[in-house]
């Protein structure tokens, strides 16, 4: 929650990320340890609309990238209100990405 070098809170930047995202900046704490942290969820169309525009124009630059191309297909689906009836394409994405992808393209990089 706060920057380790300097102590600063972390709060003011994420709040300014949540507005920009049109949600709002949640606290959670962890069960098991007990500390605290952020959380900034895109659930509504508009946020979710903000925020493929920002990482369409800004994208990433590691394998969560190939992740994102999979994110932002199911995000779609949910923008599109399809969601229901295409579960089965958006748990089939969701299986593909994080540690269960078995496949990384690295082509996204060439423009580096």
């Amino acid at each position: 929650m706060n920057y380790p070098i300097t102590g600063e809170s972390y709060e003011v930047i994420l709040s300014l990320i949540a507005r920009f995202m049109l949600v709002e900046l949640n606290q959670r704490c962890q069960y098991q340890t007990g500390k605290s942290y952020y959380l900034i969820t895109a659930t509504s169309v508009k946020s979710l609309q903000v925020l493929i525009k920002y990482l369409d124009v800004n994208p990433l630059r590691s394998s969560k990238y190939i992740d994102y191309q999979d994110w932002r297909k199911a995000a779609l689906l949910v923008i599109e209100g399809s969601q229901y009836t295409d579960a089965s394409k958006i748990e089939e994405l969701k299986s593909n990405m994080n540690d269960n992808r078995s496949f990384l393209n690295w082509d996204h990089l060439d423009c580096l």
